[in-house]
Order: structure tokens, then sequence, then C-alpha cells
């Protein structure tokens, strides 16, 4: 086990209280679940990564960029998170994933509800509002300075 159980068990406390549907892999040593969003992605899976001293907080979507669109999606994501005070989208280049990533540092800790529920929602909530966006520039409907100009007009 090269996990913290404490990290792990104040994690499921959280998702037990908000009822969430969760699972532990015990063979990966991480949390997988997912939480519905209110645009065209629909949902998002979030994957909790726990290891002694920090967690990782990764939410996924279901889809992965063309190769042809990555350069621009790249472009966005970078406008997007110019800024960012807590978290990250970032994209893999050689198959199109992308994600947000938050990561918790617990060393000598353990992290309370309202930082475990930050670390979970935030990057839900970060897909919930450019996850429209996300979809324009990835199948070539808007340029990144469009996709990110729509986002702008939001708030």
């Amino acid at each position: 086990m090269a996990y913290s159980l404490a990290i792990k068990e104040a994690i499921e406390q959280y998702l037990t209280n908000d009822e969430w549907n969760y699972e532990f892999d015990e063979e990966r040593e991480f949390i997988r679940c997912g939480i519905n969003l209110r645009n065209r992605l629909k949902e998002c899976r979030i994957i909790v990564d726990i290891d002694e001293t920090k967690y990782l907080s990764l939410a996924l979507i279901n889809l992965n960029c063309d190769e042809e669109h990555r350069a621009e999606l790249s472009k966005f994501l970078t406008m997007v998170n110019y800024g960012l005070l807590i978290g990250n989208f970032e994209m893999d280049f050689n198959d199109g994933e992308v994600r947000y990533k938050i990561a918790t540092n617990c060393k000598d800790c353990i992290p309370s509800q309202a930082v475990i529920e930050d670390s979970l929602m935030i990057p839900a909530v970060m897909f919930e509002q450019f996850g429209d966006a996300i979809l324009d520039v990835m199948f070539g409907v808007k340029s990144a300075e469009e996709a990110y100009e729509s986002t702008q007009d939001d708030e």
C-alpha cells in the first residue's frame, strides 16, 4: 500500500456525506467517480490518485481531440490557464486527451472536507464553464481566440 489510508478515508467521507457514487480501485490506488455537467459535454469522470503525502484530482472528458485540431486546442487551453489560481487544463499531444488537474499537498496533514470539496468540484466547474468552447475548438467550429472570447461574454 503506497497511499495514505487517512487521506483516502477523508476523501471517502466527503464523497459519502455528499452522496456521490464512487469506487476505489485497490490495484491502481485511486478513487473513480463522475459528475453531470450542464453543457454539451454532459459529464466528466473524476479520478482521485492518492499517494502518501498528496493526492491528484483529475477530471477527464469522454472525447479526445483529433490531431488536426490539437495545436488550436492547446492554444485555447493556454489562454484559459493564464491566471488560474487553482489547477490547470492540459492535453496529451499523443492522443488528444483533455483533462483538468489539481494537486493537493497533504504532507503532515489530512485535508479538510472543504479542501476535498474544492479539489473535486473545481475541475468539474471548469469543464462546465469551458466545455462548450473546448468542443467548438476540438471540432474546428471556432478558433482558439473565438472560443476564448465566447467564454468571456458569459462572465
